[in-house]
């Protein structure tokens, strides 16, 4: 843990919102993290209360945080305009309807390129990709299964941290990729037994199943994903065409 300089003429709130603004930069908190809350600051840091609200309010100024009333302060949106994906996608949509999103990583894995499902498998020339198996919740309750198909130039995803963190944000800002539009096919499908366990449904319910590929500038691919969704819970939405 970086230490605050108790002997530098910088004040200590300065001392303490350029720590957190660092760990925004530099990926460590993605769009819709929350932060530590004041009184583990309070204690992490060993300052006063007044000084943990003085560098959260410089940085919510700044538009690095936001506040939700009775939840908590979280990693706000920068530069919406350059990458208007990040407004659209399940993290910023959740906050919109007053709801607190969650991502839990299941697994990360390399397989051969021909056991991507067959609606996305026409992206992946190579003869491998990343999958990232996740499920994504709101408020706590578990909403849509979902499976990412990578190309491995984004195999560094291997070693970062996905946990509670937007896809959209991530590949933004890790590896500077603006994503300008989706195409989707939907179909009904029953929960398999592995469906069924993450989601906290009987197996053989039917779900909404979501093929989703996501495109870059130059129409260059992103990524390919499969979603299992929950509409009992959760409204799906599309967005399309994000190029202004």
């Amino acid at each position: 843990m970086q230490k605050l300089d108790r002997q530098s003429q910088t004040p200590m709130y300065k001392q303490l919102a350029d720590l957190l603004r660092g760990r925004i930069e530099e990926g460590a908190l993605g769009y819709g993290n929350r932060i530590t809350p004041e009184n583990a600051l309070v204690e992490e840091y060993g300052v006063s209360r007044v000084t943990v609200r003085k560098a959260i309010d410089l940085l919510v100024e700044e538009n690095y945080l936001f506040r939700k009333q009775g939840k908590g302060t979280f990693v706000s949106l920068r530069n919406a305009s350059s990458n208007r994906a990040l407004e659209q996608g399940f993290t910023a949509e959740s906050f919109r309807d007053g709801a607190i999103p969650t991502t839990q990583v299941l697994a990360k894995t390399i397989l051969p390129a021909e056991e991507c499902p067959a609606e996305g498998r026409a992206n992946f020339p190579g003869a491998e990709l990343l999958m990232v198996v996740c499920v994504r919740c709101l408020n706590g309750v578990p909403v849509i299964y979902e499976q990412d198909y990578f190309p491995m130039r984004f195999a560094e995803l291997l070693d970062i941290r996905m946990d509670n963190r937007s896809v959209f944000s991530l590949l933004s800002d890790r590896f500077g990729v603006c994503v300008t539009g989706y195409s989707y096919m939907f179909a009904v499908a029953e929960a398999t037994g592995e469906h069924a366990r993450a989601l906290n449904v009987p197996a053989g319910r039917p779900l909404l199943r979501v093929c989703q590929t996501v495109r870059g500038g130059s129409d260059q691919f992103v990524f390919f994903n499969t979603q299992m969704v929950r509409t009992d819970v959760y409204k799906y939405r599309t967005s399309m065409n994000l190029e202004p």
